[in-house]
């Protein structure tokens, strides 16, 4: 095994992905035949299916952005760093409260990239319990300068870039007295 410290790519995480599930985020994932590769993956993040897609196609229209990270083969990285942010976020819906978060973050020589799930609203009825989150994406990437004839990386002025979205997830009373599972909420699909 590799030590992590001599990789360029470091994970600010305690694991990592196995190598072939990696390889399935970083190959983007984005034709409509990858139904069977997110639930793959939904299954090998202990995540719903709905979680995976709608996070993989957010994760993807951020790249597709024209404001996108410079580093475009990063977007495997983003997909890893934050269904591991969301799937710790849900592991703790029933304590959030506003302003609770997860992150998940990743360094590479020159830039650092972080992803932030934050609860904004938890609402309790009689017919459902729903914890509204805020998903944050965000890159601050060393710019290429050339500097005294040589090309070097100006991670004092760094590009930032930023992409967020909602995601809902809610849960019903069951019959037996207890709750569901939590479940993505139509609107975040």
């Amino acid at each position: 095994m590799t030590n992590l410290q001599d990789t360029p790519m470091t994970l600010c995480l305690k694991f990592s992905l196995p190598p072939a599930l990696g390889l399935v985020l970083a190959v983007g994932l984005s034709s409509p035949s990858w139904a069977s590769d997110a639930s793959d993956v939904a299954r090998e993040m202990k995540l719903p299916v709905p979680v995976v897609e709608s996070t993989l196609l957010a994760v993807d229209g951020f790249f597709a952005a024209p404001a996108a990270p410079a580093n475009r083969m990063v977007s495997g990285t983003f997909k890893e760093l934050a269904l591991k942010a969301i799937r710790h976020r849900m592991g703790n819906l029933e304590d959030s409260v506003p302003g609770k978060s997860s992150d998940a973050a990743a360094e590479d020589r020159n830039a650092n990239y972080k992803v932030n799930v934050r609860t904004t609203r938890h609402e309790t009825t009689e017919s459902r319990e729903c914890v509204d989150n805020k998903v944050t994406l965000t890159a601050s990437e060393g710019v290429p300068v050339i500097k005294d004839g040589a090309f070097i990386f100006d991670t004092a002025h760094p590009r930032v870039t930023t992409h967020g979205w909602d995601i809902t997830f809610c849960r019903t009373p069951a019959a037996s007295g207890g709750f569901s599972d939590w479940v993505l909420a139509p609107a975040s699909r």
